[in-house]
């Protein structure tokens, strides 16, 4: 049996002597979490915006764990106002309409008066075919938050364009790669074709920001559940670009 604990790096872990995470064996028990977003150190007003920064970190602790929102089984929500609780359900359904985990909602009070949703879930992780893995990966590429998109992608994952011949490397190059494209809006995904069987998946998937549109050929390889590799192949030739060079390397 394994264990291991995640932290987030609050000192309130510290302090109180607990972990924004456990992982024993298949199983992920994420601790209440606030909606404090810890990179700025800031809690919003709305009952809404905490609740989608909640999501936002218990999607980062899942991800440290190897684990992503579709290994949710069950969720509790916390409010201190129960009224509160259906102005939160669309940002919940877009998180959960799919996975339609247990879940309960508590009324009482919270630790800090500025909390208005505390959220807790466990997760079981598993071995999910490559299909099942290649639409959470244009899930998180929807939400245009390019970091989340970690959640799926293996240690040594690799990004191929052949056309160009680039080569992209591990997930932070491809989060600030997708960030730095220039786009005149939020980029929009839209699936036509996914198909696939064990460890691979290939998906036809229309791409634009309002303007630009072209559509994406992608080649997924996948082992224990995390994208190790993907070949994209698009409408028109296209050469290597200047802008992106620190972040890639030309195949040969």
């Amino acid at each position: 049996m394994t264990r291991r604990l995640i932290s987030s790096g609050s000192t309130f872990e510290r302090d109180i002597g607990y972990s924004r995470a456990v992982v024993d064996d298949e199983w992920v028990f994420v601790s209440g979490t606030t909606g404090f977003d810890y990179r700025a150190m800031t809690l919003a007003d709305g009952v809404v915006e905490q609740a989608e920064q909640c999501l936002k970190n218990i999607e980062a602790a899942l991800a440290e764990a190897g684990a992503t929102m579709a290994d949710v089984v069950r969720v509790t929500y916390i409010l201190p106002d129960a009224t509160a609780f259906a102005s939160c359900w669309p940002v919940l359904r877009r998180y959960f309409g799919d996975v339609r985990p247990a879940a309960t909602m508590i009324s009482a009070a919270l630790a800090d008066p500025r909390m208005k949703i505390e959220i807790e879930v466990t997760a079981r992780m598993k071995r999910r075919p490559a299909v099942t893995v290649a639409r959470e990966f244009w899930r998180l590429m929807a939400s245009n938050d390019f970091d989340s998109v970690a959640a799926v992608l293996a240690p040594s994952f690799v990004l191929e364009w052949p056309q160009s011949k680039e080569r992209i490397r591990g997930a932070e190059h491809f989060a600030r790669m997708s960030r730095e494209y220039v786009a005149h809006g939020a980029w929009q995904f839209t699936i036509r074709t996914l198909l696939g069987q064990g460890d691979a998946a290939v998906s036809e998937v229309e791409i634009t920001d309002g303007v630009q549109r072209a559509t994406a050929i992608s080649f997924f390889s996948v082992e224990e559940g995390k994208i190790v590799r993907l070949v994209e192949y698009w409408p028109e030739p296209f050469a290597a670009r200047a802008d992106r060079a620190h972040l890639v390397e030309i195949m040969r």
